[in-house]
């Protein structure tokens, strides 16, 4: 399975703030933009101490970074 909440993304769905539980090596993954469970990675935004994403120093877009691991999405409780 994969999910995203980036409209040009193949995996993308109509995207509902924390209806999706994603995990990478069995912890929960945060400010996740994309996960693929088959491809083994998750695409998080990059955040400061305080909890804030930021802009990337060389685009205009959110700072972001890969993860790799074992991916699992499910669905939430209750959705």
């Amino acid at each position: 399975m994969r999910t995203s909440s980036d409209p040009n993304d193949p995996g993308f769905c109509n995207w509902v703030p924390g209806k999706w539980l994603i995990t990478v090596d069995g912890r929960e993954a945060r400010g996740w933009i994309t996960a693929d469970e088959e491809k083994g990675f998750v695409v998080l935004l990059a955040v400061n101490d305080q909890g804030n994403s930021y802009l990337d120093d060389k685009t205009p877009d959110a700072a972001q970074f890969t993860y790799h691991g074992v991916v699992k999405i499910r669905e939430k409780k209750g959705w």
